[in-house]
């Protein structure tokens, strides 16, 4: 029995979304949303069996331990009392699948992130510096889910200069 596996790439990550089997004669494989799952098994969009598969559907585990990234790398820094705006892009999909959050640490006193849009914006009301990791979450479906993005900030709000 020969494995085929059905790779797809998102932005520079790479995540296995299923494979299935095929006997030597080349016929191809049973589409399904089976697989063999289990611990160290695989888990596939495609089966022997339809659309159950050795394990059934399956679902939530990630098919890989790298998310997308998330752009840009680096947010600008902000003042106390002006408003602060800048967009997040889950690179690689669209972003109309995706749903933010902020994973750990407060987010500078002021700032909200939007969950849907991933716009990071407020009026900052406190100078620091603050750090924290913000979460792209991408939505998926079948047999195996594809991981959450993360990646971590820092961003200094200084206080408003005294003309």
């Amino acid at each position: 029995m020969k494995k085929i596996g059905i790779l797809l790439a998102f932005s520079a990550s790479l995540f296995v979304i299923g494979c299935g089997e095929n006997d030597d004669a080349g016929e191809a494989p049973i589409a399904g949303a089976g697989g063999e799952a289990g611990a160290g098994g695989e888990a596939g969009a495609g089966g022997n069996a339809g659309a159950g598969g050795d394990a059934g559907a399956g679902g939530g585990q990630p098919c890989s331990g790298t998310g997308p990234e998330i752009e840009p790398n680096d947010l600008p820094n902000g003042t106390v009392g002006v408003q602060y705006s800048q967009d997040l892009e889950a690179i690689g999909g669209p972003q109309d699948e995706v749903t933010w959050g902020v994973d750990s640490e407060a987010l500078p006193p002021g700032l909200a992130l939007d969950s849907v849009t991933g716009t990071l914006a407020g009026i900052p009301t406190s100078a620091g510096e603050f750090t924290f990791s913000i979460r792209a979450n991408i939505n998926s479906s079948g047999p195996c889910a594809i991981a959450p993005g993360f990646a971590d900030f820092t961003v200094t709000i200084a206080e408003m200069p005294i003309d």
